[in-house]
C-alpha cells in the first residue's frame, strides 16, 4: 500500500512539474532570430455604436396646450375645445389610433391625414353636458411618437 502511495505522489509530482512548465514556457517572450517569422495578430476594436435618434416612422410633436378649462357650461350646451399638436419631427405624424376619451360622454374629432413636419394636427373634444356638477375629462392621443401616447385634459364645471 505505502508504495502505491508513493507512485501516485511521484506521478502527482511529474505531471504538477509538466504543467508548470508549460506554463512557463507560455509566458517566456519569445525573441525574434533572423530566421523567426512574425505573424501580425489582428486586433479588433470596438466602437461606441452610434445610436441613430431618428427610428424611420417615429416623429417628435409638441402638444401647444395639454390642459384646457371650459369654466361655466349651461346644463344642455355641449362644450367643444379644439387641441393643437405641431410635428416638430421629419417624418409625418399619425394617429396610431382615434383619441380615446376617458368616459363615454365625451366624443373627439381629429386629424386623420398624416401631417407633415412643421404643420399641426387636431384633436377636438366635444362635452355635452348633461348633468350639473364639476367635471375632470381626459383623452389619450396615440401617436407614431416616443413616447407614444400624450393625455390631454379638460376641466369645468356644468351648472342650471
Amino acid at each position: 500500500m505505502m508504495k502505491k502511495v508513493f507512485l501516485f505522489s511521484a506521478l502527482l509530482l511529474l505531471v504538477s512539474a509538466g504543467f508548470l512548465a508549460v506554463a512557463q514556457l507560455s509566458l517566456d517572450p519569445v525573441e525574434p532570430t533572423e530566421n523567426t517569422e512574425i505573424q501580425a495578430i489582428p486586433v479588433v476594436k470596438t466602437a461606441n455604436p452610434v445610436v441613430d435618434l431618428e427610428t424611420p416612422g417615429i416623429t417628435s410633436v409638441s402638444v401647444l396646450e395639454d390642459r384646457f378649462n371650459f369654466g361655466d357650461v349651461r346644463m344642455g350646451d355641449t362644450a367643444r375645445h379644439t387641441f393643437y399638436v405641431l410635428n416638430t419631427g421629419k417624418e409625418p405624424l399619425e394617429f396610431t389610433r382615434a383619441p380615446k376619451p376617458s368616459c363615454g360622454c365625451t366624443l373627439t374629432d381629429y386629424s386623420k391625414e398624416p401631417v407633415e413636419p412643421g404643420k399641426k394636427a387636431f384633436v377636438e373634444v366635444i362635452f355635452p353636458a348633461k348633468k350639473t356638477g364639476i367635471f375632470k375629462k381626459s383623452v389619450t392621443l396615440s401617436m407614431n411618437t416616443e413616447p407614444s401616447q400624450k393625455i390631454l385634459s379638460f376641466q369645468g364645471e356644468v351648472i342650471e
